[in-house]
């Protein structure tokens, strides 16, 4: 019998390799089912960082900490300070953010890939750029940048990490991840591209917003002086038997008269004596003036016409500051203004396009009866009104000469349609309606109540302008952001009204043509239909 074999440990009976012993860290069911990783070649290991590196990175982090952090700050108070105040503040406002957008998007998109390479540098020292894991963590870094800036922007963190990986492998290059950087570089390019589609319809919603938001407030104010106006139906105006829908439809007259071979910049406020008459016999106005409100390293005040014996109102008086902060008829009562501090007794500014003021209504007197709430409401719709008109003919440049039969109200919304289509490619429709049937009676009934069916003056008008009854031509309707399965939707659905009020034989009365609109080609099309003969 020979010697029992050591298999508690020890050594081979033979002498040679000693024998690990059951349960050991060799023969354990975890090292059998998780191998210990093979150690890396020479060639990919770095040296061991040093623990003096440790607390430069925790203040690399604590820094990048406090940079965001102070971004948001600054960028915070600058947009509430420079809000609502003077021009100038405004101005130095947008200088500075335009500008430290910009040295923001610089050390942003040189310092985020860094980051990302110290903190892979920290998690794994021997490996930084993660060439050898599952996911390369590192190009979140880079993949970061292009979300938010584009792939141009992302273009240095690439770079950055390709002479990472030349410094650490002494600029071996036959040793070169291509698949590595290719997918890198390929999904950097991607991101870029989406974040650029993203901010150009993010523009282009931002734009269709602000002119809905336009046309909703034109509608409100709409809305609302019909409801004056049907109040003021029920009671007597003191010295003034005419309503508020009298005065309205008298403006619109005037306007018309007066814009109808006017082609005066909006700044220049065309027809400033007719409106200031007008108001005079519609609000009771005694002593009044408009004012073209200009900056010249100030507010300047100059006047464009006055009534009776005035003077131009200082540019620090309370209603004028109030009125340039509301964008609003403001006066003396509402305010809580004294004699001593104010020698207005109400004011108004309005605005063009681009938010900036370029008028001022200031009255200075009027009689003690016509001091009603009323009365100044009214003064303030029919003065924003006219501003309303204003932009309208200022939009419609020098269409208006080229095609003077057309309405104004309509081309001002077929060119604001136009200017938007061309900017952001979205589709409009002009959809001209006639009517056609052996009883002419059921022909006009049909176009009458396609009338009904729109709001009139927002985006139907009659042809010819101002007709009713049988007079009525035809009707123009302007179709915003509607495609051609949009537009055949529309007809399908007014055809359907129509028949369920007059019957199959109106809706067969009712023929359309459509055309996208899209360009000044468009109008003109508007004028041959509107000269045509019927369908």
């Amino acid at each position: 019998m020979g010697e029992p074999h050591n298999t508690a440990g020890g050594t081979s009976p033979n002498g040679a390799e000693p024998v690990a012993p059951m349960g050991s860290e060799g023969n354990t069911v975890e090292a059998a089912l998780w191998p210990k990783p093979e150690p890396l070649p020479t060639s990919l290991r770095l040296p061991p960082v040093s623990k003096a590196r440790a607390p430069a990175f925790r203040w690399l982090v604590v820094l990048a900490g406090i940079w965001g952090a102070l971004r948001l700050l600054f960028t915070h108070i600058a947009k509430r300070f420079f809000k609502g105040y003077g021009l100038w503040r405004r101005e130095i406002g947008r200088w500075l953010l335009r500008k430290g957008s910009v040295t923001v998007h610089v050390l942003e998109a040189l310092a985020i890939p860094w980051i990302a390479l110290a903190l892979g540098a920290r998690a794994r020292p021997l490996d930084p750029l993660f060439t050898g894991a599952d996911f390369p963590w590192t190009w979140l870094g880079v993949w970061l940048v292009a979300l938010r800036y584009g792939s141009l922007w992302a273009l240095p963190g690439v770079l950055a990490f390709a002479l990472v990986w030349g410094y650490t492998q002494n600029w071996d290059w036959a040793e070169w991840p291509r698949t590595y950087f290719l997918g890198g570089a390929l999904t950097t390019l991607l991101i870029g591209e989406f974040a650029s589609m993203w901010r150009s319809r993010a523009a282009a919603y931002a734009d269709m917003r602000q002119e809905l938001e336009h046309n909703t407030q034109v509608l409100t104010r709409r809305l609302y002086l019909m409801k004056l106006s049907h109040d003021d139906l029920e009671a007597e105006i003191v010295e003034r038997p005419a309503t508020l829908r009298d005065a309205l439809r008298d403006l619109r007259a005037t306007m018309k008269l007066l814009t109808l071979h006017e082609d005066d910049p909006i700044h220049a406020l065309p027809g400033a004596n007719t409106i200031m008459a007008f108001l005079e016999s519609h609000c009771a106005l005694m002593r009044a003036g408009i004012y073209r409100v200009r900056w010249k390293g100030g507010w300047q005040l100059e006047e464009v016409t006055r009534l009776g014996s005035t003077r131009n109102p200082s540019v620090h008086d309370p209603l004028f500051v109030e009125s340039l902060r509301w964008d609003r008829l403001v006066h003396r009562q509402a305010e809580q203004v004294d004699d001593k501090e104010s020698d207005l007794l109400a004011a108004c500014v309005l605005r063009d396009a681009t938010g900036e003021p370029y008028a001022l209504l200031a009255v200075f007197q009027m009689p003690l009866l016509s001091l009603t709430e009323d009365n100044l409401r009214k003064l303030g719709v029919l003065f924003e009104s006219y501003g309303d008109y204003l932009q309208i003919l200022d939009r419609i440049g020098n269409l208006g000469v080229e095609l003077p039969e057309v309405p104004r109200e309509l081309l001002g919304e077929c060119e604001s349609w136009i200017r938007l289509g061309q900017r952001h490619g979205e589709v409009s429709q002009l959809v001209v309606w006639h009517a056609r049937s052996d009883q002419p009676d059921v022909a006009e009934q049909a176009l009458l109540t396609l009338l009904e069916r729109h709001a009139v003056g927002a985006n139907a008008w009659a042809w010819p302008p101002a007709a009713q009854g049988a007079d009525v031509r035809c009707v123009v309707v302007v179709l915003g952001l509607a495609d051609a399965p949009a537009m055949r939707g529309y007809a399908r659905r007014l055809r359907s009204e129509v028949e369920q009020l007059l019957g199959e034989e109106g809706a067969r009365a009712l023929r359309h043509r459509a055309r996208p609109l899209d360009s000044v080609d468009s109008l003109r099309w508007l004028r041959d239909e509107l000269k045509g003969p019927p369908l």
